[in-house]
């Protein structure tokens, strides 16, 4: 995902990459935390396939 954006996705909540859902909706990316469903952020036009542990700080 480096080549869309030029930052990590950093969380300031105590979770793991494990405990997220990343899914796909309209051409966006949500990121959900899985147990609960809520929702945690929105990237506009951003492939959630090209999304990966990788591109998230904790």
């Amino acid at each position: 995902m480096s080549s869309i954006l030029s930052a990590l996705l950093n969380f300031s909540a105590e979770c793991r990459f494990e405990e997220l859902e990343i899914s796909s909706s309209n051409g966006d990316t949500q990121i959900s935390l899985a147990e609960t469903g809520e929702l945690l952020t929105v990237l506009i036009g951003i492939d959630a396939s090209k999304i990966d542990s990788a591109d998230f700080t904790f």
